[in-house]
């Protein structure tokens, strides 16, 4: 498909996103026809998400420039690209908000006159627009930028029936979890601008040497794992999930835990270029006792 097509389907889907949360706050008032004008809106962002997706996928790109932003100011640009990888998440990400979004105008009726319904179709809707921002980020500073807002943003929703207690503690727990996160990730990306120069996320294997790369892969590991709730960094998830609206639980745990298999791959792989058999050996057993723990800790809850 022409790729001018599909950059207007993927600027659409951006568009539709911005227009549904800013919909949301000029019915602060009518909280029955926010609610349902922005989930619409979310619904057919997803549409143009899930058709953006796919054309790229069949395409014969493997990246495709969306957009590019230079200043005068050093170091501040951005970028925006798609590659086969960030299409196949931004696909999984779509059908999940269309999904969503559909669920969102009956699940969030519940709730009209006692909580503030447009507030949080607003941040839903800066939740979505930051994980698409992730996964289609081709600059570190825009990534961790969009990394934050889909902190901050999932730690508001999580918190919307707050007058609870226990859902404070979850969110405090969350918070306070992926900003250690995101410490690790800003050592990363930082010591990889010291050898490359760039925040541009691009293959520098061979500038970066063996010490730091090795050093760079721990701190991802410890940033993306955070997110992603590998032992012994996963003692936020069983609090946040249950304390957070079904409707960003299943966003959540279908999606943004994701977001560190997306980095990992991105950093590892694109920017590292693959580095060492230690770090697949880690990444095998890491993974392999989260499941197996996992798994033995649901089992004890049933």
């Amino acid at each position: 498909m022409n790729l001018i097509y599909i950059n207007l389907l993927f600027l659409l889907m951006l568009g539709f996103l911005i227009v549904g949360s800013v919909s949301s706050l000029i019915f602060l008032n009518n909280s029955k026809l926010g609610n349902v004008l922005s989930n619409i809106l979310y619904g057919i962002a997803s549409i143009t998400g899930i058709l953006t997706s796919v054309f790229h996928l069949i395409s014969d790109k493997d990246r495709i420039h969306l957009f590019h932003f230079t200043s005068n100011i050093p170091f501040l640009s951005f970028k925006l690209e798609i590659s086969k990888l960030s299409a196949y998440f931004i696909l999984t990400l779509s059908i999940l908000t269309l999904c969503v979004s559909v669920y969102s105008i009956s699940y969030l009726s519940q709730y009209y006159g006692k909580r503030n319904t447009s507030l949080f179709n607003f941040l839903f809707g800066l939740f979505i627009l930051s994980l698409v921002s992730v996964f289609s980020s081709a600059n570190m500073l825009i990534f961790l930028l969009a990394w934050e807002v889909m902190a901050l943003t999932s730690y508001f929703l999580v918190i919307f029936e707050s007058e609870n207690p226990e859902t404070q503690k979850s969110g405090t727990l969350y918070l306070i979890m992926t900003h250690i996160a995101t410490a690790f990730l800003t050592i990363a990306f930082i010591t990889i601008y010291s050898y490359t120069g760039s925040f541009d996320i691009v293959n520098a294997a061979t500038v970066i040497p063996p010490f730091s790369k090795n050093m760079i892969f721990i701190c991802l590991l410890i940033g993306f794992g955070t997110k992603a709730g590998i032992i012994p960094l996963h003692i936020w998830l069983p609090y946040a999930y249950p304390a957070a609206p079904s409707n960003v639980s299943a966003l959540m745990s279908g999606i943004m835990s994701k977001t560190s298999v997306f980095g990992l791959i991105q950093f590892v792989y694109v920017v590292l270029g693959g580095g060492f058999e230690w770090w697949g050996i880690t990444l095998l057993i890491v993974g392999s006792i989260s499941a197996v723990l996992g798994i033995a800790y649901a089992l004890m809850e049933i």
